[in-house]
């Protein structure tokens, strides 16, 4: 149940013979929440709820050579558990969010100095250590940035900050005002894909490293260095940046507050509290549904639309109806 093989690094333990480096075992997961309906009370009725039903937190496992922190419940060898994971340094640039920034490395020539999706910084090319490490050049996210253009959230010429890209990234403030989780997503297998060695140090494999993307879950509160001059409903986005003592922003508006599920595809539902709107879409841009702060709903379909109540069908407007058909309109009774 969630067990993984730790190697242990460093000798912790006080009054107990203690392992040695590279000594491995096997650690049980330990979930800030799981359960499942009592055991004692199953009994063969084959309905589901004779037998017993689980819930909880499931949140693993990490990649192997992922570091974490690990416990023995009174000293027993036996008895291993993972409490949590503990981060590589500064490796925490693109989480939870898989934000974008104009510090990247190879981005292709029409988006060179504009905001993009990135991954993390390559730790064998970059080695200003007592630099600033936002300001590391980072490799633009290609599959990511491909589903930006395709869904028409960014093209050369414009680049949709608050449907397309984001600024939700562990590392946008101090304190932190991102919270979420990500995906690691699955494993890429595609041709040409990066392999790499992973495993314990006398037992290493050669394994596809890298991976396609996943899920992001992200509640931000939003930068409140940037601030909205007005609210949405009041006129187009135009921001303050309190960084260089500009004074006519809304501090109950700053930059990109929202929640936002998004799919390693790029299905999104987007709940935006700066620009007060919510847009749900697909993938491939090809339907969505925008609800925005003055009222408006819009809807696009790349094709049909269907509309099927078992009732009466009731359209009411207080203004005008406007009906167009680039062919027929067939009604019937």
């Amino acid at each position: 149940m969630g067990t993984i093989q730790v190697e242990l690094l460093k000798k912790t333990t006080a009054g107990n013979d203690g392992a040695t480096p590279g000594q491995t075992f096997n650690a049980k997961y330990l979930s800030p929440f799981a359960g499942q309906t009592p055991a004692w009370s199953v009994t063969k009725n084959e309905d589901y709820r004779y037998s017993q039903q689980s819930y909880g937190w499931w949140m693993i496992p990490p990649d192997v050579g992922t570091m974490v922190l690990v416990i023995f419940a009174e000293g027993n060898p036996n008895q291993c558990f993972w409490l949590g994971c503990i981060q590589d340094r500064y490796m925490n640039f693109a989480m939870p969010g898989h934000p974008a920034t104009t510090i990247t490395k190879n981005a292709p020539t029409d988006y060179k100095g504009k905001k993009i999706p990135v991954a993390e910084y390559n730790r064998q090319s970059e080695t200003g250590i007592q630099q600033d490490p936002t300001k590391f050049l980072k490799p633009y996210q290609a599959r990511f940035l491909g589903d930006l253009q395709r869904q028409g959230l960014v093209t050369k010429d414009f680049i949709d900050e608050f449907r397309g890209i984001t600024t939700s990234s562990a590392r946008r403030e101090v304190p932190s005002a991102v919270f979420g989780m990500s995906t690691p997503g699955p494993v890429d297998k595609s041709v040409g894909s990066p392999l790499g060695i992973i495993g314990m140090t006398d037992g290493p494999v050669n394994v596809h490293r890298a991976r396609l993307g996943g899920t992001t879950f992200v509640m931000d509160d939003g930068n409140d260095k940037i601030l909205r001059k007005t609210p949405a409903s009041d006129g187009p986005p135009e921001y303050a940046n309190v960084s260089i003592n500009e004074t006519d922003g809304q501090r109950e508006l700053p930059h990109n507050e929202l929640v936002r599920l998004r799919t390693r595809t790029g299905h999104q539902i987007l709940l935006h509290n700066t620009e007060d709107l919510i847009y749900i879409a697909n993938s491939k841009g090809s339907a969505w549904v925008e609800l925005t702060s003055d009222g408006k709903i819009d809807i696009y379909a790349k094709d049909s639309m269907s509309v099927h109540t078992e009732n009466d069908l009731n359209l009411t407007a207080d203004r005008n109806i406007t009906i167009e058909a680039g062919a027929n309109i067939d009604l019937k009774a």
